[in-house]
This record gives structure tokens, sequence and C-alpha cells, in this order.
């Protein structure tokens, strides 16, 4: 519910967002799900801080295969995500994603939250490129794949878990993006 809640206050406001919006949204959807927790306040201190840190997260399998078949390809590569400025120092502990290079796009800093066009259409900006140029492959259908598509972008749904079998074009595994390049 508290997630739920915070959705729809989102929605309310255009999905704006910056840092200071991210930290409040993420306290009120942890201490208002975590019942029974003895002190909710470190609770949501402690996973702030956990999520921050690369060894909180893992990359997909197949991930950096596919990222470099791409690079080496010719296609610029880039990430956009529904996040802060704690995903700087999770990217920092992975070197083989540095392929980003500079086009990293995180919604705190962007201003908007994806599905919000306003996410997508800022990433193009920077990126010199016109929406109908550039394709968003996501894990998300609302955020990702409908985002981007609203956005004028072209997008894959990466459906590893096989929800979505009604979105086309759709993946189950990332390295199937190297069929892009034959």
């Amino acid at each position: 519910e508290a997630g739920q809640a915070e959705e729809e206050a989102d929605r309310l406001t255009q999905w704006q967002t910056n840092e200071h919006r991210e930290r409040d949204r993420w306290f009120r959807i942890v201490t208002q799900t975590l019942h029974g927790v003895d002190d909710p306040e470190r609770c949501y201190q402690e996973l702030f801080h956990h999520f921050a840190q690369p060894s909180a997260w893992k990359l997909a399998d197949d991930a950096v295969e596919t990222l470099m078949h791409l690079r080496d390809h010719g296609m610029m590569l880039g990430l956009g995500s529904n996040y802060d400025r704690r995903l700087w120092s999770v990217l920092a502990g992975f070197p083989e994603l540095a392929v980003f290079g500079n086009r990293v796009f995180i919604s705190a800093e962007v201003g908007a939250r994806k599905p919000a066009a306003a996410f997508f259409h800022e990433a193009a900006y920077r990126l010199k490129c016109a929406s109908s140029e550039l394709l968003f492959v996501g894990d998300d259908r609302v955020n990702d794949y409908d985002g981007a598509i609203q956005a004028g972008w072209h997008a894959i749904l990466l459906d590893m878990h096989g929800k979505c079998p009604d979105v086309q074009p759709r993946i189950t595994r990332l390295i199937e993006l190297t069929d892009l390049t034959t």
C-alpha cells in the first residue's frame, strides 16, 4: 500500500522527482511497510545505505557479454534508471559498466521518473538524438516499455519471467539483443 500511495503521488505531479523526494519517498515506503520493526528510522537508514553498495546488486549473467557485443557492433549504450545519486557508487563497483560512459540518466538528477515522457525527452536531448533513433530496453512494462513508447522511442521489454507475453517486441534474456546486429 505504501508503494502504491507513493506511485499515485508521483503520478499526480507528473512523475517529478529529485534527491530529496526520493529519500522521502523511500523513507515512507520502508517505514510504513516494515511492521514490527523496533526502530523503523534506523531500519530505513540501514537499507538506504545497503542499496548504495555494489555488493547489494547483481548483474544478469549475460549482461556483460551482451553490452560488449553491442558496443563492438557500433551501438551507443546508455543507462536510464529510476534511482538517485547512490547509483553512481553502485556503478563504480562494476567497472564493466563503464561502457555507458557519461550516458547515465538517473531520475533524481533528470527531475522526472520513468514513465514520464520528460525523463525520456531529457535523455534524448542529452544524447543529441531524436527520440525515434533511440531504443530503450527495460524490465518494467509501465516504466520502461510503455514510458519509452509514449515518448516516441522504440522499446523492447525484457520479460525474464514471461509475465507479458502480449508485449512485442519482447525478449526473455539480454543476450537476445545481439540479434539486433546480425
